[in-house]
């Protein structure tokens, strides 16, 4: 969490040369960077929270309170742009609003959360997305400054693209932190994981393509291109039943080190294709790099089982 705070701050004030690195106006684009920032560290403090409250098997409260965070998120952000037609506005109103809902939640769970510091059990759990975070991290900085750098119509498609698709990655965590929860609490059944998974990313899914049908009168992004992005987005959708369970064991019951070495080599070719001279390029690396880690994880986890 403080790490989260430190970085997301110097990205914030530093956000002007971001944004120029990315390719963008930083008149045009200002706002959107600040926006994002600040809700990336809000998602932080939410998952703070609703780890710990899957980890009390309190499954239902905890999608309830991913999906009200959500939901509030959309409505809010749609409603005033709608109504004030102003940017800073409708995000200053949004951001207040998920603020007040993380505040309400913290002071709710507070005595429930143990503020504990074990480096090894943090590796343990943690060295996954950890990881991937940092690859993430490079991965944008580079990867979407190459994208940008081919036009206005694919920084319209790659911004919807991740509009309609964002806030289901985000809920698509809940599969990996149920199973590690689980997985800790010697209670882990595979079929049980993997059937639940497969429910909840048809919805998700469900929900996309909902949201495609209401946002695109509004972007209205080239629909050759826009389509390319969601596509590959479902296909990498697909994926996650299929691999990011068995991770999840290979992590906590197997070998953490070398589950983090193949997410690094996951991520190390994400990166290297995200810098292919096509606008293509990230979205190409996240399907590379998922595909990797389906086959990664299907042979090993196998291997695990004969153990």
């Amino acid at each position: 969490m403080l790490v989260s705070i430190i970085i997301l701050g110097l990205v914030l004030i530093n956000s002007n040369n971001y944004i120029n690195f990315m390719n963008m106006n930083s008149d045009t684009y200002f706002i959107f960077c600040n926006y994002s920032i600040i809700h990336i560290l809000l998602q932080t403090i939410l998952q703070l929270i609703v780890t710990k409250v899957y980890y009390l098997e309190q499954n239902k409260e905890a999608n309830l309170i991913v999906f009200l965070f959500n939901i509030i998120n959309f409505f809010v952000l749609i409603i005033t742009i709608l109504i004030s037609k102003n940017q800073f506005i409708a995000s200053i109103i949004t951001l207040l609003v998920l603020l007040i809902f993380d505040l309400i939640l913290l002071f709710k769970y507070i005595n429930k959360i143990d503020f504990k510091l074990n480096i090894k059990n943090c590796f343990k759990y943690d060295s996954v997305s950890c990881s991937v975070s940092i690859m993430f991290f490079i991965i944008y900085l580079f990867g979407f400054s190459n994208s940008f750098s081919f036009g206005d119509e694919y920084i319209t498609a790659i911004t919807f693209a991740t509009l309609v698709t964002d806030i289901q990655w985000d809920m698509s965590e809940a599969i990996k932190t149920v199973a590690k929860i689980d997985i800790a609490k010697k209670k882990f059944d595979y079929t049980y994981h993997f059937n639940n998974a497969l429910r909840y990313i048809f919805i998700l899914i469900m929900l996309i393509i909902l949201m495609c049908i209401i946002m695109y009168p509004i972007y209205k992004p080239r629909i050759t291109i826009v389509g390319v992005f969601i596509l590959l987005h479902l296909y990498d959708f697909i994926l996650c039943p299929f691999k990011n369970i068995k991770i999840c064991y290979l992590q906590l019951e197997y070998s953490y080190i070398k589950t983090t070495f193949n997410t690094i080599i996951a991520y190390i070719i994400r990166t290297i294709i995200s810098l292919l001279p096509t606008p293509f390029c990230t979205i190409l690396g996240q399907i590379c790099s998922s595909t990797y880690e389906f086959v990664y994880a299907k042979i090993t986890y196998k291997k695990a089982l004969k153990q």
